[in-house]
């Protein structure tokens, strides 16, 4: 009751009192009761090389992960599919915008997320958390089959299935959140909202470094289709040269760029050029102003994905709006 004399006084002996039964301090339950319309999704990166700090870059890769891999879980509520397109349905997209970068706990690194979760008061259903138990089954599924080493039939049973658990999005989003020099495992922690308790699902899934490989194999799997395939269009900023010079001193071979796309953040590439080619590229990195664009084959898998036959590449003046 606000018009209560001393009831801010009041508050604070009862937040006391109840962080001390919980063994938690006052900050923290105070956080706990602001977000118990949130779940909590915590991605704890632990073993491997992690020591005293994250690589910079290993930390934004993994921010880029984590939203594909919530993004999917909600284009898989919204309409489960084996490829997600880059543009998400309104409740999908309403969902996305409004997750938040949480804090983080002290003392070890962990990416908290909070995604609101509201009940639609016609239908009865909250779209936050058909995404987030979307993407706890995802997980589960996928652990348990790397497991049990049955990660082949799994692939064929989410070629076949009319609305499959997995998509190539969901695997490439997870595999992100992996880094070779680290050689990092991942524990995904899941605080269901106190409004909206699941107390039959587990609260962790752990993926230990070696699955990370099988889930980039899945995310491949998933993304292979028959019949011929057609190159995609793309267009993008040159982000790294890694080509060499041969004996005619003319470079030649990796570049990487990061190309665009519609409502989504950039995805990282790598293609092979040959040396007539290369001298485009070498161009467009000497002048953030310019783009590149070109066709070419898209392999799923962690970033950079990979681009095969090549072709048509060349610079250009303006970028997609």
């Amino acid at each position: 009751m606000e018009d209560v004399d001393d009831r801010d006084e009041a508050v604070r002996l009862a937040l006391a009192k109840i962080s001390g039964m919980m063994n938690i301090s006052v900050p923290e339950l105070t956080r706990r009761i602001l977000r118990r319309n949130s779940d909590r999704i915590s991605l704890r990166f632990f073993d491997g090389e992690i020591s005293e700090a994250l690589p910079f870059s290993f930390a934004a890769a993994a921010v880029t992960g984590a939203e594909r891999l919530l993004r999917s879980a909600a284009a898989s509520a919204s309409k489960p599919k084996l490829v997600h397109p880059s543009r998400l349905s309104t409740a999908a997209r309403h969902f996305a915008d409004e997750i938040q970068f949480d804090q983080t706990s002290s003392g070890s690194f962990v990416l908290n997320l909070a995604c609101p979760i509201h009940v639609d008061p016609q239908t009865g259903v909250a779209f936050g958390r058909n995404a987030t138990r979307d993407l706890h089954r995802g997980l589960r599924t996928l652990v348990r089959a790397i497991e049990a080493d049955t990660v082949g039939a799994l692939i064929d049973e989410q070629r076949r299935a009319k609305q499959p658990i997995l998509s190539v999005n969901f695997c490439q989003g997870l595999a992100e959140l992996s880094d070779e020099k680290l050689a990092n495992s991942l524990e995904i922690a899941f605080d269901w909202a106190v409004t909206l308790p699941e107390p039959d699902l587990a609260r962790t899934v752990t993926i230990r470094r070696p699955y990370f490989a099988r889930i980039a194999e899945v995310a491949q799997a998933l993304a292979e289709r028959k019949g011929p395939e057609k190159p995609q269009a793309f267009v993008g900023t040159v982000d790294g040269l890694f080509g060499t010079f041969g004996d005619d001193e003319r470079r030649s071979g990796d570049v990487e760029v990061l190309v665009f796309q519609a409502d989504s953040v950039p995805l990282r590439v790598v293609l092979d050029l040959p040396a007539d080619a290369y001298r485009c590229p070498m161009d467009a990195h000497a002048s953030p102003e310019r783009f590149v664009a070109f066709h070419g084959l898209l392999r799923a898998g962690r970033q950079p994905c990979r681009v095969e036959a090549v072709t048509d590449f060349r610079l250009v003046t303006n970028p997609p709006a």
